[in-house]
């Protein structure tokens, strides 16, 4: 690429030096690992790419995986990463993380490279800030019964307990028969919520690149022989995150959503894992916030920083007109506006 320098360059996402870089390094998530950016470019059709700064001996120092992100609707742009709550970058010391920025906004300020859009903070001038979420996680210790005793008790211990009563079995996805049903609830809550669902595509790859390869795992909560609400979790190092999940409006009663989150909590404890990631929440959304709180997990800012115009770009929830559309629509609408449209909200 014209301008590039000789200690930063570009790799290749699936580089085995990248790779060994991540397995490596202390911070690194699933949001980091090749395989989530081999689902991503696979299904939306984004260039991916890792730009690194070496060291003097030629290894990496440190490291910011992207996706090019080229969209007729929203803009091009450099995304790391699209889709993922956080993707902080990879260093070894912070040198090389002013190299690499110093490096991003030269090429953006001489038009070489497009807007970058990088899901973690970065304190430096130039850049801009969105302030738009916050993060929670849960610590996890060898004991889940101790940890139970911290959760809220009206709003998650009771329910609990309730979904038990009631008859709520969860039970492990195990065969992509088992993601069609998470699927078609996803479409469902998705159509009541008026927002596009993910092409069924993408959580076909997903089992074949994550969940085939022990990255994740689907778990389904039924009453009988009738699934009513299901999560998909990633899984990487120490970290277990909730990424999707979907139920049934006419069985929330039976509390399932709590069950599922439960039994992954134990399932994380017992196998050693030391946080549940909750993911990232719209900081004005208090009932979420206040549903993840009630875990016990800990809240913090979730800062995304911009090389480029500091106005936000669009998104579904940004339009006026596209939540009624899907609302009052049948819900095959979700699911085609989804495909069409899916990839350019990055």
């Amino acid at each position: 690429m014209a301008g590039i320098t000789m200690d930063v360059k570009k790799f290749d996402i699936n580089s085995p030096e990248w790779f060994a870089f991540v397995e490596a390094h202390p911070d690194s998530t699933i949001f980091h690992h090749p395989a989530w950016a081999g689902l991503l470019a696979d299904c939306y059709g984004y260039t991916p790419f890792v730009l690194v700064k070496l060291d003097e001996f030629g290894q990496i120092d440190g490291g910011i995986p992207f996706m090019d992100v080229n969209s007729w609707l929203t803009g091009h742009r450099w995304v790391s990463l699209p889709f993922s709550d956080h993707c902080m970058p990879l260093i070894r010391c912070h040198r090389a993380l002013n190299t690499l920025m110093e490096f991003l906004s030269s090429e953006y300020n001489r038009k070489a490279i497009p807007r970058v859009e990088i899901h973690a903070p970065i304190h430096a001038n130039n850049i801009f800030e969105d302030n738009s979420f916050v993060w929670h996680k849960l610590r996890l210790i060898d004991d889940p019964e101790a940890i139970l005793q911290t959760f809220d008790r009206t709003r998650v211990r009771q329910p609990i307990r309730q979904a038990e009563e009631r008859g709520v079995e969860v039970r492990w996805g195990t065969n992509k028969g088992d993601m069609q049903i998470f699927f078609n609830m996803l479409v469902n809550t998705r159509h009541r919520l008026g927002i596009p669902v993910q092409p069924k595509h993408f959580f076909e790859i997903l089992w074949d690149r994550l969940i085939e390869k022990k990255l994740g795992f689907l778990l389904l909560a039924f009453k009988g022989n009738k699934a009513i609400a299901g999560s998909i979790f990633l899984i990487y190092k120490e970290m277990l995150t909730v990424k999707y999940n979907a139920s049934l409006q006419e069985d929330w009663k039976l509390k399932a959503n709590n069950c599922l989150y439960w039994t992954a909590i134990k399932w994380g404890c017992e196998n050693k894992y030391n946080y549940l990631d909750f993911g990232r929440t719209e900081i004005n959304n208090q009932k979420l916030r206040s549903f993840k709180s009630g875990w016990g997990t800990v809240e913090e800012p979730l800062i995304y920083s911009i090389i480029g115009d500091h106005h936000p770009k669009q998104n579904w929830k940004s339009s006026q007109l596209i939540k009624p559309i899907i609302y009052n629509s049948p819900a095959f609408i979700c699911r085609a506006i989804g495909e069409l449209f899916y990839k350019h909200f990055a």
